[in-house]
Order: structure tokens, then sequence, then C-alpha cells
């Protein structure tokens, strides 16, 4: 167990009487330990401002450090590990005050009621409260790392169900009900199946690595696509999950399609938890669907994703080894508009040196992550993808989350702020792939989003395969002539295309790359006469032509 998960507990909500005598209980429950400042897995320094001090012999932390955006905490504000003397303070009159304010069932703000034609109880009413939770969050990942070596030892017996009911000792056993109570509070969608959130992490271990799809009826049009592309050209051999939600949502005619395919399982996410209290639907099914698949690496990705190549490579990219994540950014939106900055201070007591270099912060953007790919080791950050999925869960997303964010995008780097876990962006804002202007404009490129590896090599967009897949007219395939990067011009979000300050930052797709695309139209248009109208429009591919590329088929100038 290392010292990134310990607790930490402030008590601005108790009467005045209390907040001296339980400021002293809590000051024992959050004792910092001495700690040297930040080193990445190969040694690599960082100084208190986040960034690396010189290069230590050129190892592999050094290098991902400067390829990626990579988030660290300072040791000063990292929470320590659980102890006896923690435990000890539970059996107290004291510590059971302290331990009653964390586990208010529904901890909310006393401001500002919201009407919501979805509320439920009276709580419904007040936005929860994200710095109560947030303590609380880290509290149960310390208690998950001290509690860890009693539960592999039950394990290694046979014995795992007695986790809770069978004896233990006198030290642990304030730990095991603190961190029972913690989860019949806040993850009753997992306690309903699992005894414990440890039992959760047993049916995904070893589960190896895998991609995670969601995927329902409107979203089969695209999800059909990219499976065959997977299978079919990038002939990736990764199993594929591919998650609905109850029988109305996925058609069966759809299952069995999908389930012709070698390594490829639909499973219906209700048969896996209680929905009474989450009530998933829409973007808030991803997270969920990723802590419960069998995988314990998991690359999630929307059915409108495309890739290049093998996504497996994603889980060998340096990044992702060396913090257990690799995230995309989303493009460059909306400069100026007021940033989530104060909400973010408002529930992060400490944050890594992240969150102050984000559009965000800076107010050059509402917008961060790009979550239709995300690739996370569920073994190294299970206690953050539970943050991720408490903030996709009912009450979070509708009263707090979703206000301040676009859907489930932001949850992904913020859920792991809230448990103080490295994560790692690639450096590139999202691009533009497609082709000249509608208009036939050889100023700019219009298309969809486009996401690059650390090198600047593209590697996937979203989006789908035609020039808007939202479009009722005029509905035609991409000729994929060229690309941009976000930082070589702005974006027109109304059309989707990116006019750049020079003219020749405009790359060409190469050739061989446009040669393989063209497969990928030739499989969306089969997909499109299998399923036909109502769900999709049967588009002819247009002629596959050389001198279509931006510099027409030459080449990048001077490439």
């Amino acid at each position: 167990m290392n010292s990134n998960g310990g607790a930490s507990y402030s008590t601005p909500f108790l009467r005045r009487g209390h907040v001296i005598k339980i400021g002293i209980a809590v000051a024992t429950l959050v004792f910092l330990a001495s700690v040297s400042r930040f080193r990445g897995r190969g040694g690599v320094a960082m100084d208190e401002y986040g960034d690396i001090e010189p290069d230590n012999g050129g190892d592999a932390s050094y290098q991902v450090l400067k390829k990626y955006h990579v988030a660290w905490y300072d040791p000063k504000t990292l929470h320590p590990p659980w102890t006896e003397a923690d435990s000890s303070l539970l059996r107290t009159k004291l510590g059971k005050q302290v331990t009653d304010e964390v586990l208010r069932v529904n901890v909310t703000q006393r401001v500002d009621p919201v009407k919501s034609e979805n509320a439920e109880d009276q709580d419904d009413f007040y936005p929860p409260d994200f710095l109560a939770l947030t303590k609380r969050l880290r509290i149960h990942k310390a208690l998950l790392r001290y509690l860890e070596p009693y539960y592999t030892e039950l394990e290694s017996q046979g014995r795992q169900e007695e986790f809770f009911t069978g004896p233990s000792s006198p030290e642990l056993a304030p730990a095991l009900e603190m961190l029972r109570k913690i989860e019949q509070v806040t993850f009753p969608w997992i306690t309903s199946k699992f005894p414990s959130t440890f039992h959760l992490q047993d049916s995904f271990r070893k589960g190896g690595k895998g991609i995670v799809m969601c995927v329902g009826n409107y979203h089969v049009i695209f999800a059909r696509s990219a499976v065959k592309i997977l299978r079919e050209v990038i002939k990736t051999t990764l199993p594929i999950e591919i998650y609905y939600m109850g029988e109305g949502d996925l058609a069966v005619n759809h299952r069995q399609w999908f389930e012709k395919f070698d390594n490829v399982k639909t499973i219906d996410i209700l048969t896996k938890l209680d929905n009474t209290v989450p009530k998933l639907g829409g973007w808030a099914i991803k997270p969920f669907a990723i802590l419960l698949s069998s995988f314990d690496e998991v690359l999630s990705m929307d059915a409108d994703a495309t890739f290049f190549e093998d996504p497996r490579i994603l889980f060998d990219d340096a990044a992702y080894k060396e913090t257990g994540t690799l995230y995309f950014y989303d493009r460059t939106l909306f400069p100026g508009v007021w940033g989530p900055r104060d909400w973010m201070r408002s529930f992060l007591p400490t944050m890594s040196n992240h969150p102050p270099k984000t559009r965000w912060f800076k107010l050059t953007g509402a917008h961060e992550q790009e979550s239709g790919v995300v690739v996370i080791d569920k073994r190294e950050h299970f206690a953050g993808l539970l943050a991720i999925c408490k903030m996709n869960d009912r009450r979070e997303r509708d009263h707090v989350t979703y206000r301040q964010s676009w859907g489930d995008k932001e949850t992904f780097w913020i859920g792991l702020e809230m448990v103080q876990e490295p994560y790692a962006f690639t450096p590139y804002y999202g691009g533009v792939i497609g082709d000249f202007g509608d208009h036939g404009e050889k100023d700019r490129i219009c298309g969809n989003q486009l996401h690059f590896m650390a090198d600047g090599r593209p590697i996937w967009w979203n989006g789908g395969l035609l020039r808007d897949k939202y479009a009722k007219e005029n509905v035609h395939y991409l000729k994929y002539q060229g690309y941009l990067y976000d930082e070589d011009g702005p974006w027109d979000f109304g059309t989707s295309c990116i006019s750049p300050r020079r003219v020749d930052s405009i790359r060409e797709m190469p050739w061989k790359e446009r040669q393989k695309i063209f497969e990928y139209l030739k499989i969306d248009r089969e997909v499109a006469v299998e399923l036909s109208s109502p769900y999709k429009q049967v588009v002819d591919v247009p002629p596959l032509v050389q001198s279509d590329g931006a510099y027409g088929g030459k080449g990048n100038p001077g490439k």
C-alpha cells in the first residue's frame, strides 16, 4: 500500500460546540507523514510547479513527462494511509460523531433549492455537497488499501465471503465496519450485487485487455460499421463487450448480429447492477460499463469512433504504462466563456498540477476531454473509477456534474482528482479530418474531430464516416483529403471546420491511409444496405482518386 489514498476530513457542517473537539480528533485522522518530493515510477523528480527537473539519465518516466500532459500531486497534499490509530478513534464517542457526518446518506448543500420533476425525496431539491463527497471518497480509498491484505488472505483460503461476517482482529473491526457503511451509502448499485467492492474487483481480476462499447438501437448504425472495421480491416483480436440497457434498448436481431463475430459479446448492464439509484441512461452508462466489464484493462470507445490502426497499441503507450490512463483532449471551442474552475476549487481541497494548466482554468475553451476513447487500467484506478461513476450517479449528474460539463467527458479526469490518482493526456487538442470546405474552399478543412498520438500522428477520429452524421439532406461520405491540428487555427463549431492561420498548415492524408479509409466506407455502405431505412441512409462511396489529396496526392510540402 502506498500513501496516495489516506483520509482527510474537515467538519464545517458540525455544531459549533463540537468543532474544536472533533477538529483535534480529525487532526489525528489526517496527520501527514513526511514524504519526499514527487517522483514518477522511474524516479523522475518534479519541482513545486509541476515542471520536471533536468533529465535523470533519459529514463522512460522523464520522456513521458516531457511528451505528455501528466497530472501529479504534491506530496505535501497527499493524504496518508489509514492506520490503527484511525481505527481506535472510531471506537470513541467523538469518532462516532465524525462517522455519522461522513455517512450522511444524501449529503446536500442547503442552498439554492432546485425544482426537479424527477425528485424522489426532499434532498433531491438540493445539490449534492461535492466537497463532503470528495472527503468520503478519499477515506474510502484509504480503507481499501488498509484492508486489502486482509481480503487477499481470506481469498487465498477461499473464504472471501467472510470479509464482513467472519472473525477479524479488534484492530480491523472498526475499519471493516466503516468500509461497509461507506459502500452501502455511496455505492448501493454495487452492494446490492456484491458484498463489497473487493468482490467486484474479483470479477474482473486477470480479465486481460478488451474494448468496451455502449450501444442502443440508435447507435447501431455506427456500431455495426465500427465492429466490422475492427474485425475485417484492422483485424484486431481484442475482445469486445457491447453494453446496452434493458431489452428495449438494443433489439435482439442487433445483438445476434454482433455476436456473429468472434469474441464479441452483448451484455445487458441491468443484469450487473441495481439501477434503482443511478437510473442510468445516455452518457452516464459509459463509466459503469467500464467498471463492470470483465476486463481489467479497458479501451472504451464510442460507436462512432474510427481507428487508423489496431487500437491495441494504446495499451503499449508510454503514458499509459506510466499512469494507467491515456486520455485525449476535445477541440478548443467557445474561448472566453466562463469556466468551471471555481466549481472545481469548491470541492477539491487539493488538486494536481494539471487543472491550472487547462483551458477551463485559463478560460480559453469550454471543453477539455473527449471521452470517445478512454484507456484505463482498472487495477490501478479502481478507487478513481468508482469516483468517476459516482459523478455520473443520478443525483450527482442531474444537479451538479452535467450542469458544469458536457455529459460524462470531464468526469474521467476530475474523478481521479477527487481521489488523487495520476492521469495523462496526449499533448494535442482535437483537430479536424476531412475535405476542403463544403463549397470547395481551399483555405479550410471540414469534417470530423481527429485525435493524435504523442508523436503527432493521427490515431482515431469520432463522428462516423459521413460529412455530417446528423444530416438529413446532402448526405455524403468524405474523401479524406487532409487534416489540421487544433493549434493550426480556430474551429467553426457550426460547420465543423478549421480555417488555418496559414494555408500551408493543411496536411495531406497519406495515400495508404486514404486507401484504408475507403475500405471503411465500403463497409459502412454494406451496413447501410443491411439496415436500410429507417435506420441508415444508403450513400454511394465516391471514387478513390489519388490526386484528390490536399496536394494532389504528392504528400505534404517538404515531405
